[in-house]
């Protein structure tokens, strides 16, 4: 029964220490592309994505990654739609749009 309990906790760490290899491998490709041209930021998104199963760090850095990416969408969607734009100008539709957005998080 000792040597079965050794084998799963023994494969455990094993599975761990190769997502760690993995992830920071890539984490670390993704910071040499930020310099040299290629896509860094997608990059280091996955290598996070891959750690972030086992580090709390890496979730908590993901997680604001994809709040900053979320409101750079948000920039980027129309204040109001073609049917809308006569109802309200779009000054006071941007200010109601960014109050919704800060009362989420």
């Amino acid at each position: 029964m000792d040597r079965k309990v050794a084998k799963t906790y023994g494969r455990k760490h094993a599975k761990r220490l190769a997502v760690f290899v993995v992830g920071a491998t890539v984490l670390l490709l993704g910071l040499v592309l930020l310099v040299v041209p290629g896509p860094g930021l997608i990059t280091i998104a996955l290598g996070l994505s891959i750690l972030a199963p086992e580090c709390v760090w890496a979730r908590q850095i993901l997680k604001r990654f994809r709040q900053r990416l979320s409101f750079f969408r948000m920039l980027a969607r129309p204040f109001c739609s073609p049917s809308d734009r006569t109802s309200k100008p779009r000054s006071s539709q941007g200010l109601h749009r960014f109050r919704a957005t800060s009362r989420r998080g």
